[in-house]
């Protein structure tokens, strides 16, 4: 059984971030985190995540926050308006394809070991993204594709059934589903131990930050406050 529970998300995002996404993996609470090539922060404190062999590392394709990094001067749709352009048809396939090259270039180049991909907000998922992240995935030796299998989180959860069942190209990766960590699950010991058990042996997918740092750092971020209260409900609870 592969070691830790938790899959993190946004590394680089904030410092803060990075440094809860640490805290976990000192705890040897992380199986595994994903990285945001296009955030700010994505070099802070990463020799130490480096250090942890048994932490697998993700791309967080980011298509939804800030600037892109095959075209720096063009600021990244919202999520809302990137899932229109999806379901009208109007993704353009060749930027994606130039973005996606983009963020792993940066990654590689940092000396970070992929295992594959998931995606800010999911967007891995959409139409007219997903046939070209599985056509780069599939001619790479990283070719793990993270879905969220969970019905706990509902919207991303449906998304992910219709991906599985209209995708024809599923062949060339594989599939590593996750699990959602909700905030009853954090209310107690129990709780978060019975939704560990439910998972059967999938991560959980938890958004960690010791601190509020967002505001100082210039980042949006709608979860905020709550990565803190998340972070130190699982130390709490799994504490040694």
């Amino acid at each position: 059984m592969e070691a830790g529970i938790f899959h993190a998300d946004d590394w680089g995002l904030s410092p803060s971030i990075n440094q809860g996404i640490l805290e976990l993996a000192r705890k040897g609470l992380l199986r595994s985190a994903s990285c945001m090539a296009t955030a700010e922060y994505v070099e802070d404190g990463l020799q130490e995540l480096l250090s942890f062999s048994d932490v697998g590392l993700y791309l967080h394709f980011n298509l939804t926050y800030g600037l892109a990094l095959s075209a720096p001067d063009l600021s990244l749709p919202t999520h809302k308006r990137l899932m229109l352009q999806s379901l009208l048809g109007r993704i353009n396939p060749e930027f994606v394809h130039e973005e996606l090259t983009a963020q792993l270039g940066r990654l590689e180049q940092l000396g970070i070991p992929l295992k594959g991909l998931n995606g800010h907000h999911h967007v891995h998922l959409l139409p007219g993204i997903a046939d070209v992240v599985i056509a780069q995935l599939g001619r790479s030796s990283y070719s793990e594709l993270m879905l969220m299998l969970d019905v706990h989180h509902w919207p991303s959860y449906l998304q992910s059934r219709w991906f599985l069942k209209h995708q024809p190209n599923l062949a060339l990766v594989k599939i590593k589903p996750c699990h959602y960590l909700r905030p009853r699950h954090l209310s107690s010991r129990d709780e978060m131990l019975r939704k560990i058990s439910a998972a059967g042996g999938s991560p959980l997918l938890v958004h960690p930050a010791l601190t509020d740092d967002f505001e100082a750092s210039g980042v949006t971020d709608s979860l905020r406050a709550y990565r803190v209260f998340e972070l130190k409900s699982i130390l709490g609870h799994l504490r040694a």
